[in-house]
């Protein structure tokens, strides 16, 4: 069973897991650009396995690197899976669906609502999300059928501020319920903001069941401030960006379970290795 199906079923983890953000360091080992390496399907979903296994990653994790994919929804806003860009992510999702388990696990992200409405420009207004639900629902859908084990709707820096609104709060309702339908896993990434305490209790108004904490805007806080705020507050799991190898301190076990993440693009292989053999040990 995988890490986030079984905090689901409420069996805790016996010991936290690691989600790295691999594509960078995908493309240096294939050698190629990052934007050549997301834009090829095949070669995106073949390397990422030996990477994993590379740096001692239980976890696959694609479509963190998602600024390319802001673009399929300004071409094709109803239908943003015609664009290169998103036709490749979902191949690369397929194909890894079928090939990377049961070894390894299988994350996707997708640009959160409220990246895609200020990336066209438009306020974050229930107009604006009304405009990009059917392609983001329709999207998210074709996602699901991958049944990977957790999607992760990504809002980096845009300030867990603007993602407390009411009709944000519906359109994320309305996405939990697709991924449920599927039996997967939901869960929000953010990053860029002042106060992980903070956003730890107000992001939970949005029922959400699984929290990724990117890097912080003012420095990240001390791992027990984090646990600390989020005990007891209904969210199942908990994703602490990772500093230093191994995180620099044990992760208890707690409630949410707690679990450590890549703050950004992993970029030095040997670092990366070291860190999942410190984990993983």
């Amino acid at each position: 069973m995988s890490y986030f199906n079984a905090i689901a079923k409420g069996e805790p983890p016996e010991r936290p897991i690691w989600l790295p953000l691999l594509d960078e360091l995908a493309a240096q080992v294939e050698g190629c650009t990052v934007s050549t390496l997301l834009a090829d399907a095949t070669r995106w979903a073949n390397v990422m396995p030996r990477i994993a296994k590379l740096v001692d990653a239980r976890i696959i994790a694609v479509g963190f690197h998602n600024e390319h994919c802001l673009a399929a929804f300004a071409a094709f806003p109803d239908e943003p899976w015609q664009h290169d860009s998103l036709a490749a992510l979902l191949e690369c999702t397929r194909r890894l669906a079928e090939t990377a388990r049961p070894e390894r696990e299988l994350a996707v992200a997708l640009p959160g609502p409220a990246r895609l409405v200020r990336s066209l420009g438009l306020p974050l207004e229930r107009a604006s999300l009304d405009w990009i639900k059917p392609g983001l629902v329709k999207l998210l859908e074709m996602v699901g059928a991958c049944r990977p084990d957790l999607v992760v709707i990504d809002e980096a820096d845009v300030g867990e501020a603007l993602l407390a609104g009411p009709d944000y709060r519906r359109l994320c309702s309305t996405l939990k319920n697709v991924t449920e339908y599927f039996g997967i896993p939901l869960g929000l990434r953010v990053a860029g903001y002042d106060d992980g305490a903070a956003a730890i209790n107000g992001l939970r108004a949005l029922r959400l069941d699984h929290l990724l904490l990117g890097p912080s805007a003012t420095g990240n806080p001390a791992v027990a401030e984090l646990l600390a705020a989020a005990d007891g507050s209904g969210w199942q799991s908990l994703g602490l960006p990772l500093e230093g190898e191994g995180g620099g301190s044990e992760l208890p076990g707690s409630n949410p379970a707690a679990y450590w993440s890549s703050p950004g693009q992993e970029t030095d292989l040997e670092r990366a290795r070291k860190t999942g053999q410190t984990l993983a040990a």
